[in-house]
Parts: structure tokens; sequence; C-alpha cells
């Protein structure tokens, strides 16, 4: 409520508005309101080609891309990846650091959808790596909690599981969210590693 305010009193800073405009369809996906967050989405595209604002378009880009793939039927994985792809490599050398990251999480968890964690894994790596120079935890607890899913159902040996999910329950940065989910994905690690009462405990924790 407080942002879709921000976005109609409109304020006289295009790049201000950018923001709450940008900021208000992430919390309308995050409410899977996506109907909603389509055309809000557009708009933030447009005006950030507009303001020249790199950062804010590849990221609105980033996530109608995603959109489109979960309510678009003639829309597919691969192509979401190629234009992540695209767009992280336009993104280089551009100091666009948070931008940058979220290129990396598209590109890993598409990897992921596609049957291939391991590779997935490795750019959503990378993207931690980008959010721990942007000295960002927000961004940090973001990348971590896209990590779980191709850590916990790819190639990952579960003693490296457990020992990931272990130091996210530990870290500074993580909330309440993310220990949940790493308390999911340690469940069903200490179930491979044949320990099912911490697998129980794990899962009753989350």
């Amino acid at each position: 409520g407080l942002l879709q305010r921000a976005v109609d009193v409109r304020s006289a800073d295009d790049r201000v508005h950018l923001e709450a405009m940008f900021e208000l369809a992430r919390v309308i996906l995050r409410r899977g309101e996506l109907e909603r967050a389509d055309p809000q989405l557009l708009a933030t595209i447009e005006l950030a080609r507009t303001v020249g604002d790199q950062g804010t378009l590849a990221r609105a880009r980033l996530a109608y891309n995603s959109l489109r793939t979960r309510v678009d039927p003639g829309a597919v994985v691969e192509d979401e990846l190629a234009q992540a792809l695209e767009i992280a490599e336009s993104l280089q050398g551009t100091g666009e650091l948070a931008a940058l990251v979220h290129a990396y999480v598209e590109i890993g968890t598409c990897k992921f959808q596609l049957g291939r964690a391991g590779e997935g894994e490795v750019d959503l790596e990378h993207a931690a790596e980008l959010a721990r120079q942007n000295a960002d935890a927000t961004l940090l607890r973001e990348v971590m909690g896209a990590r779980l899913r191709p850590v916990g159902w790819g190639p990952t040996p579960a003693s490296t599981g457990v020992a990931l999910c272990e130091e996210l329950l530990s870290a500074e940065y993580a909330n309440a969210a993310l220990r949940a989910q790493a308390l999911q994905i340690l469940a069903v690690f200490q179930a491979m590693l044949g320990d099912v009462d911490a697998s129980r405990r794990a899962a009753t924790d989350a």
C-alpha cells in the first residue's frame, strides 16, 4: 500500500519514481498477483529505458521474462535463459553489481529448471560472490534462498549440503524465511545420510 501511494504521488525525480515502481512490482510478484505485475513491470521497463537506468532496466527485464515463463504457455525456460545470459553479458564492466547478481540468479535458476542443477549451482555461487563484494546482506539472502533448491535436488553430496545448510542457519544475514528453507533442505540431506531422527527434527524446526 505504501509503495502504491509512492507511485501514485509521482516524484518529480524520475529515478526516485522508477525505484518506487520497481519495488512495487517486486512486492506484487511476491504476493502472487501476476496479472497486476505484468503491466507494472512493462511500465518500469519503459521508464528505465527513458531515464537510462541500466541496472533497474536489467532487473525489470529479468523479472518480466521470469513472469512470462510462469504465465504464458508459449514462453519457454530456454528463451528465459538465453535472455538472462544476454543481460548478464550487457552488464559486464558496468558496475551494476546488484543487477548482475540478479542475472546470475536467473541463469542458475533456469539451468536448474532445465535439469542442469550442477551447472546452475556454479552460476548461483558466482551470484553469491558478487553479492558479498557488494556488501549487500539482503541481496545475499535472496541469492542463497535461490541456491538451496539446486543444492537440494542436484548433484551436491549430502555431506556438503549439510555443511552449507548449517552455515546458513548460523549466518548473520539469514532471516527466518531463509533458515526455514535451509532446515527443509537439511532434513532431506540428513535423510539421505540415514539419520532419520535428525531429519525429522530439522523438518519439525522448519
